[in-house]
């Protein structure tokens, strides 16, 4: 005759999957907060090394016409031809000068924004796999990345930092009057910043907003990209958890290197 179990036997293994599933569900936010948390640690790396590199050589990395002259010479890199950087001249070390770099603008500033991190990675300020090409073959006359056989934006393909963290990167946006700095997390499945997938939801944005800035979308030093992330100055949090966002990090270039963490 089989024995049934007991109310008391009953509870006791209720109250273990309970505590499991807390435990799990613990856990699952604690290993959340730490990718985010790393993912603002990692960008703002970046941030220092732009930081960095203007206060050594007073330039501004991508746009600087003297990237040959600071570079080539050391080590007679072959992917570093005295040419400014175009979609013609993939291999030009050089920008125009002008103050702009810009992911948005025309093909030559585009170029600049991926000439950039091959900067830092000359001055040894960063690393990447693809160190010894520069790659700007996918830079189109309209400005912007496209035409590059679907390769992520953000993949080493193309020269952009990747974090390994829901497979984002960061990518230059812009950097104006040799100051003021835009790096944007994000990922792309296609070679278009159109085509840029935002991998914040507002709720996780708002939060590394609030908790390292102001907690204000649309200003200061971490805010917000996509038009179901924020109305104005408000992140819209109701919108649910559904990754809506980019987070743009933004920085005075000439500024002294900081870390907020």
């Amino acid at each position: 005759m089989k024995k049934a179990f007991s109310l008391i036997e009953l509870s006791i293994v209720v109250a273990i999957i309970a505590l499991l599933l807390t435990v799990g569900l613990s856990a699952g936010k604690v290993v959340k907060q730490y990718e985010l948390k790393r993912i603002v640690a990692m960008t703002e790396s970046y941030a220092n090394s732009f930081r960095a590199f203007y206060d050594i050589y007073k330039v501004t990395p991508g746009d600087t016409d003297q990237g040959y002259n600071l570079f080539n010479h050391t080590d007679s890199d072959t992917n570093c031809e005295d040419e400014r950087i175009n979609a013609a001249k993939p291999k030009g070390c050089n920008g125009d000068n002008d103050g702009t770099v810009s992911s948005l603008g025309s093909a030559g500033d585009a170029a600049e924004s991926i000439l950039a991190y091959y900067h830092l990675f000359k001055a040894d300020l960063i690393s990447y796999n693809n160190k010894n090409d520069i790659n700007i073959n996918n830079v189109s006359g309209g400005g912007g990345l496209s035409g590059c056989d679907d390769k992520s934006i953000l993949s080493p393909g193309v020269n952009i930092p990747l974090l390994n963290i829901r497979n984002s990167g960061v990518y230059l946006v812009s950097i104006d009057s040799f100051t003021t700095t835009q790096l944007e997390v994000a990922a792309g499945a296609a070679c278009s910043m159109g085509a840029m997938i935002q991998v914040f939801s507002p709720t996780e944005l708002s939060a590394l907003d609030r908790k390292y800035d102001n907690s204000v979308a649309d200003t200061g030093l971490i805010t917000a990209r996509g038009a179901s992330c924020k109305s104005g100055a408000n992140y819209l949090v109701v919108q649910g958890e559904g990754n809506v966002c980019s987070l743009q990090y933004n920085f005075e270039l000439d500024s002294s290197i900081s870390n907020v963490f």
